[in-house]
């Protein structure tokens, strides 16, 4: 935090040239939230390093914030996802420790105009339950083991969870992979176009204390 080149409190800003830092307070409005902080920067090697502090009321189970690391994609024209050839992440985190808090650490994915698609991996829940239906049990991909739900939006839009069946605060993950298994079962749209790729947390409460989570190392690389 000390170092930090980026300091995000509900807004954004730059993390070296490839990734952006937003503490996105997205759901405060008319909600009790309180004060969450985000720190970044970059490292030598071209991974980041960011911290979240967060302290949301006890007792909460709604997504107040989504603080998260961003990688954004050109718009005109997106790209679409069959020209993906290969979408990794590598990451560690220090999650807090402490009883009656709720949140989890998440990839955040979207594609589509208008977000029609939203492609979330949880890989560590303290507390959350997916949105819609779990639709699968089980899926061995990539030397990793997830439930999946899906929440329908109407047609092909809606929002597809990946979750771990065992929590892990480090590791590599196929995105791409993931991707195509939703494609080939109907819960993303094998024409998608791609829009953001996000990692961070889902903060619903932190049992009214000031908590924190620290990601080392990060870093997503996109080829096409």
């Amino acid at each position: 935090m000390a170092n930090a080149t980026c300091v995000s409190d509900n807004q954004a800003c730059n993390v070296g040239t490839k990734y952006d830092l937003y503490d996105n307070q997205w759901n405060c409005s008319g909600n009790p939230c309180g004060p969450e902080s985000a720190y970044g920067c970059l490292n030598s090697d071209g991974t980041v390093d960011f911290v979240i502090n967060s302290t949301q009321p006890a007792g909460n189970t709604a997504v107040l914030t989504y603080p998260a690391m961003q990688f954004n994609f050109p718009s005109n024209p997106a790209p679409k996802l069959s020209s993906l050839t290969s979408v990794t992440s590598t990451f560690t985190v220090v999650p807090p420790t402490g009883a009656n808090s709720d949140w989890e650490v998440a990839y955040d994915l979207w594609f589509n105009p208008n977000n029609a698609n939203e492609f979330m991996v949880w890989v560590y829940n303290n507390g959350q339950t997916p949105g819609g239906n779990k639709v699968a049990t089980n899926v061995a991909l990539g030397g990793k083991t997830y439930d999946i739900w899906w929440s329908n939006n109407g047609g092909t839009n809606g929002t597809v969870y990946f979750v771990l069946t065992t929590n892990i605060t480090t590791g590599t993950l196929d995105l791409l992979q993931l991707f195509q298994y939703a494609s080939t079962h109907g819960w993303l749209p094998a024409d998608s176009t791609v829009d953001q790729f996000d990692m961070g947390v889902e903060v619903c409460s932190t049992n009214g204390k000031n908590q924190t989570w620290t990601f080392t190392n990060y870093s997503l690389t996109v080829t096409m």
